[in-house]
Formats: C-alpha cells, structure tokens, sequence
C-alpha cells in the first residue's frame, strides 16, 4: 500500500472515530541492526514493543488522530532512515 493510500486510510479512520482513540509513535533500538520508529494504537503500545526484539523502546508521541500519528512517523523515518518505507 503506498503512502498516499496509508494517509487516505487514516484520515476516513479520524473521520469515524473523531478523538476517540489514542495513538502511538514509538522508538525501538535493535542489538545489532539499529533503531525503528513505529506507530500503533496507545492501548496496544506494550504488545506492540514485545513482539519485536529489541533492546530498548521508548514513546517518542502520543496523539488523538491516525493521520498526525501516521505523518509523524514517516517523518521521522525519512529524516533518519528509522522505519520500513511502504511500497
């Protein structure tokens, strides 16, 4: 799925649940392979960071909308090369 999609799918995410959810942007600091900024819903914030092996995580965001947690992720991975790009 391409970004422009990814950001489609989060602004009709908003549109429905208004500021009902809370998001996530988060840190995690692999052994050997470096650093990952993701995003995720706050409530599975925990889960999210357990399923993957890491060192360290911290959350960098919290926010209300899909949207400003989705752009503030790609953000950050470009800026440093932190996170997955969608294709």
């Amino acid at each position: 799925m391409s970004l422009e999609n990814i950001l489609r799918y989060c602004w009709s995410l908003d549109e429905k649940m208004g500021s009902r959810v809370e998001y996530a942007v988060y840190l995690l600091a692999y052994s050997s392979s470096g650093f990952k900024v993701g995003s995720t819903r706050y409530w599975r914030l925990r889960d999210r960071v357990a399923e993957q092996p890491h060192v360290i995580a911290t959350l960098l965001y919290k926010f209300d909308k899909a949207l400003k947690t989705r752009e503030v992720e790609s953000k950050l991975g470009k800026l440093s090369e932190l996170t997955e790009v969608p294709k």
